[in-house]
């Protein structure tokens, strides 16, 4: 049986870029079940002080649109 410690030591093996599609399909796997990722208070806490900050300032907001092109333009240059 593969134990945690061996899988841990297996991943650290592989590229950087390997390493993060692995966790990308592995959180993948662990959000297909609604309620599975629960939230910490700590993040809770920090989702309430960004929304309570939008609302006190909306004029700070960045348009989506704006963000995805930025990410995007980012992507080519890298």
């Amino acid at each position: 049986m593969t134990t945690a410690a061996q899988i841990k030591s297996d991943f650290t093996k592989l590229p950087v870029g390997e390493q993060i599609e692995l966790l990308c399909e592995l959180w993948n796997d662990l959000a297909r079940e609604p309620g599975a990722v629960a939230l910490s208070d700590d993040q809770k806490r920090a989702l309430e002080r960004r929304y309570e900050r939008h609302l006190q300032h909306p004029e700070e907001a960045i348009p989506w649109e704006e963000v995805r092109d930025s990410i995007r333009s980012r992507r080519r240059e890298s």
